[in-house]
């Protein structure tokens, strides 16, 4: 979303300008732990930004400089979601001071304190995901953790029957080389002698 509000001092080439620097700056969150950090990239000295959540009564405003301004901070409210109003305005050093440039909203998640839990250890099911976008509630962990435990139960059964497969294998083999080494002799030795008697047959005639 973006506003464009053309005037003689603020001109549409200065505004498009402005616009376009503002779009190329990079909103989103990072997961930090068990935190969650903002990011917006760099900016020029041309804009500043305000970020704003009612909800949490946050609102700061952010100036860039001339080599860019990175902003970083941590979202303390992670019990809940959260809608992040990110809205960027021309400075007072350009000819638009003051003018609405463009208007985002980044999306934060909330913590899944299920995610603490032992039964979250080696599961890469939603519901053990550290931040989640919907809350979870005990019937829909519990039934996951179910579900995921009788998946790795089956693949380990799975294992265990090719395991046991290849030792059965190998046993027989064990138990039964000498006579299969003895018969594959035998069957070779056959076949060479009755190679020999053909091309002796083959001679006489």
């Amino acid at each position: 979303m973006f506003s464009l509000n053309v005037n003689a001092e603020c001109d549409y080439e200065t505004q498009a300008t402005l616009q376009q620097a503002a779009f190329e700056t990079p909103i989103k969150y990072l997961e930090n732990g068990d935190q969650i950090d903002v990011y917006i990239g760099n900016f020029p000295s041309s804009l500043y930004i305000k970020v704003e959540n009612e909800q949490n009564n946050f609102y700061n405003t952010y100036y860039g400089n001339s080599n860019g301004n990175e902003i970083r901070f941590n979202w303390p409210y992670i019990s809940d979601k959260a809608s992040l109003q990110v809205t960027f305005y021309a400075s007072s050093e350009t000819m638009c001071a003051g003018t609405e440039i463009r208007s985002t909203t980044l999306e934060l998640p909330m913590f899944n304190e299920y995610s603490k839990r032992s039964d979250c250890v080696n599961n890469a099911s939603y519901v053990c995901s550290k931040f989640v976008n919907a809350r979870i509630d005990d019937n829909t962990f519990n039934q996951a953790v179910r579900k995921d435990s009788t998946i790795k139960n089956e693949k380990t059964n799975r294992n265990n029957v090719r395991i046991i497969k290849k030792e059965e294998d190998k046993s027989f083999f064990e138990e039964y080389k000498v006579l299969i080494i003895s018969l594959g002799v035998l069957v070779l030795f056959t076949t060479v002698l009755i190679l020999l008697e053909i091309r002796r047959k083959r001679r006489l005639f």
